[in-house]
Parts: structure tokens; C-alpha cells; sequence
């Protein structure tokens, strides 16, 4: 498959929302649990959220059978600019490739048994 800049910002820009939005829900509950006077959980729930987004994507892709070159290209820079850290960039991208895989199997194997 030939890279598409179509795909890929499409996939940027769901990653970034999805990840936002994980963060905001994440965030917001440890908030609630906690109370007032701890310490705000912003970055932590930033970091969970650039982390698990790209493999809800991942997961999604390889189900779908899509592109996975701009998949990880995305999931990788989400990952990068939530958490701040490229350590995490460069783990999302070996998981989303774990994860996209590993759907794409799945997706084998329940077409071959109920199909």
C-alpha cells in the first residue's frame, strides 16, 4: 500500500481527539476519586490517553485491514506530544504494531470459524 497524506492526517487528528478525550475522562475521574488537595493528574492522564488511543486505532486497523505505515506514523507523534516523552513514542509504535497485527489475526480467525 502506497502512503496516503489523506489517511494519515485523518488519522492524526483522530488520534489526537481520541487521546484528548481519554485524558479529559481519565483526569476528571481520578480528580472526583481524589478530592481536593492532592496533586492534579493532567499530565499522568495525558500520557495514558497519547499511549492507549493509538492502539484503540491500531486495533481498529488491523480489524478494518487499512494502511499501517500511516497508522503508526500518527500514533507515534500523539504519543510523543501527550506524554512529552519519545521513549513512550517509540513503545506505542512497537505496540500498535503488535496490536494491529494481532486484530488482523483476529479478524482471520473469525471469518475462517463463522464465516
Amino acid at each position: 500500500m502506497k502512503w496516503s497524506w489523506k489517511t494519515f492526517a485523518l488519522q492524526l487528528v483522530s488520534a489526537s481527539l481520541l487521546g484528548l478525550a481519554l485524558a479529559y475522562v481519565l483526569s476528571t475521574v481520578t480528580d472526583a476519586i481524589r478530592g481536593p488537595g492532592h496533586a492534579d493528574s493532567t499530565l499522568s492522564a495525558l500520557a495514558f490517553g497519547g499511549f492507549f488511543a493509538p492502539l484503540a486505532l491500531a486495533a481498529l486497523g488491523g480489524w478494518k485491514s487499512w494502511n499501517l505505515k500511516p497508522l503508526l506514523a500518527a500514533g507515534g507523534i500523539v504519543s510523543v506530544f501527550y506524554s512529552g516523552n519519545p521513549a513512550l513514542g517509540l513503545l506505542t509504535f512497537v505496540c500498535a504494531g503488535v496490536m494491529y497485527f494481532a486484530a488482523r489475526k483476529l479478524r482471520l480467525i473469525v471469518l475462517y470459524y463463522f464465516s
